[in-house]
């Protein structure tokens, strides 16, 4: 039996369109719904984790522009895995939250990642960058490396 789904007419909730600067969005790089029904959303514009209600009230903030823990210098996807959410600094580092906000610690990958997904059991996929080390002129496949990890 195959299932089908479709997208309301109408928006069920409405975020970052408020008059208030600090509920406007500037580049959201990932949302995701929390148990609660609350909706985080990592914003590339100001660096910053929002938590907003499922009505769109801004209801707190985390995670700010730096290099300290809990910080972030470039704000790339934000994940939720599992019961972490999961912030991918292009710098480097990867920030991890409880679903309720805090700061539980931050990490460093062996390289630099180029990509990270995960999955709702906490299982972290990371891609690597290619490898210079055998282009040639002709057209090809650069390898990367890929890891599995857990949050």
């Amino acid at each position: 039996a195959q299932t089908s789904w479709r997208v309301a007419p109408a928006p069920t909730v409405r975020i970052g369109t408020s008059e208030r600067p600090d509920e406007l969005l500037a580049a959201p790089a990932g949302a995701t719904r929390l148990p609660s029904g609350n909706i985080v959303v990592g914003d590339l514009g100001d660096f910053a984790l929002r938590e907003f209600s499922p009505t769109g009230a801004l209801i707190k903030r985390y995670a700010r522009k730096g290099k300290g823990p809990g910080e972030v210098e470039y704000l790339a996807p934000l994940l939720r895995c599992g019961d972490s959410l999961l912030v991918n600094d292009i710098a480097g580092m990867v920030s991890m939250y409880s679903l309720h906000g805090t700061f539980v610690r931050a990490f460093r990958f062996k390289t630099t990642p180029y990509r990270l997904a995960c999955n709702r059991s906490g299982h972290v996929v990371t891609m690597g960058w290619e490898s210079n080390s055998n282009i040639r002129p002709e057209v090809n496949r650069s390898n990367a490396a890929y890891w599995i990890a857990r949050t």
